[in-house]
């Protein structure tokens, strides 16, 4: 299939793990209205080249000082690496007593990230605890051109802007949504309020305008 990442592993991380994890990251993409903001608790073992995403904040309609109000002491005190774009809300999570700092972005420096996270030997995601990234990761794919060519850059995109050319991970493979039109079948997906991978039943598609 065309699914940006085969080394995502879902399962319950267990307390115990994480009690032992000590190289921890966090991350912070801001958002609002039909964009999620979503905050990630990471460990990496750089030995194994194995990420483990383990603790998640996130959801619509979220401003900085409700999610402030949302975060505990551990996270508040770990430095997050945030979205650079919003200089602003960095500068005001500052001032409220987050240890955050914008991301350094460089030409090309998404595509190289993701790039990195394709390398890695395994990306663990607690899908309780974090149903977003565990989403966002199993879904994430390649488009491709209305005559069947496989685009060469990654999809800039969330789940809430999908498009024609966007691939929808169906039980036969990753098919353009375009394609979907008129038909029934099975699809892969998420459940967020169980919080776990299924597959689910999609018929009577239609063109949007």
């Amino acid at each position: 299939g065309l699914e940006v990442f085969h080394n995502v592993e879902l399962r319950t991380i267990m307390d115990k793990e994480i009690g032992a994890f000590d190289r921890i990251r966090q991350g912070l993409d801001f958002g609002y209205a039909v964009n999620p903001l979503c905050f990630l608790r990471m460990h990496f073992d750089s030995t194994r080249r194995r990420l483990y995403i383990f603790d998640e904040i996130s959801g619509i309609n979220i401003g900085n000082r409700q999610f402030f109000a949302k975060v505990n002491e551990q996270q508040k005190l770990t430095w997050t690496i945030a979205d650079s774009a919003e200089p602003k809300s960095i500068a005001e999570l500052k001032d409220f007593g987050m240890k955050i700092k914008g991301a350094d972005k460089g030409p090309g420096s998404v595509e190289f990230g993701l790039k990195y996270l394709q390398e890695l030997e395994s990306i663990t995601i607690d899908p309780q605890r974090c149903p977003l990234a565990a989403k966002e990761f199993i879904n994430y794919a390649l488009e491709q051109t209305r005559d069947g060519q496989v685009k060469e850059k990654f999809p800039d995109r969330d789940d809430h802007c999908l498009t024609g050319e966007t691939l929808i991970n169906t039980i036969d493979g990753a098919i353009p949504i375009a394609d979907l039109v008129g038909t029934s079948g099975m699809v892969h997906s998420f459940d967020i309020e169980n919080k776990i991978p299924i597959k689910a039943e999609y018929y009577d598609v239609r063109k949007t305008m």
